[in-house]
């Protein structure tokens, strides 16, 4: 995946498909269907967005871009870009802009994300600081000698 420019002066970005296009301003992703018998629009915002699925052209044959939403998966075989409004038809001419647009949006759904939590690891601590810090709760009075035996016999692996 190329790293694309950040937003800026670069949007909007406008890619021509096969009879329609693909409109993206750094919040909305726009698809319009331009063929005969299948001209509607479809919108969706960023935040609406889970990924984007582009299987280039090839050849003489035509790709296909999708935009994926929350809980729609990427098409597993050739379907009628006209029974999904979030599908595009990708000419051999086109596949590089849409290889841009792609990682254009992939870039702005990772930079919407909350960053993943630091999750601290604390250390396992030791036979030793675990028997002192028992002893300890002993001199305190918050344990029983009896109380203490039974817990470092169960550190040690002996019967509970």
């Amino acid at each position: 995946m190329n790293a694309p420019p950040p937003p800026g002066p670069q949007l909007p970005i406008t890619v021509k498909g096969s009879r329609g296009h693909v409109m993206f301003d750094g919040w909305t992703v726009i698809v319009r269907h331009t063929g005969l018998g299948n001209r509607r629009t479809a919108s969706v915002p960023l935040d609406q967005l889970s990924g984007v699925e582009l299987r280039p052209a090839s050849g003489l044959g035509s790709g296909l871009f999708t935009l994926l939403t929350a809980g729609t998966l990427a098409p597993q075989r050739r379907v009628r870009v006209n029974k999904n409004p979030l599908s595009l038809w990708v000419l051999p001419g086109q596949s590089q802009r849409f290889e841009y647009l792609r990682d254009t949006l992939l870039f702005a759904i990772q930079a919407r994300r909350p960053p993943m939590p630091q999750i601290l690891h604390q250390p396992t601590p030791s036979l030793a600081d675990e028997l002192t810090r028992l002893a300890d709760l002993v001199q305190r009075g918050l344990l029983s000698p009896g109380e203490f035996e039974q817990a470092k016999t169960r550190l040690l692996g002996g019967p509970s």
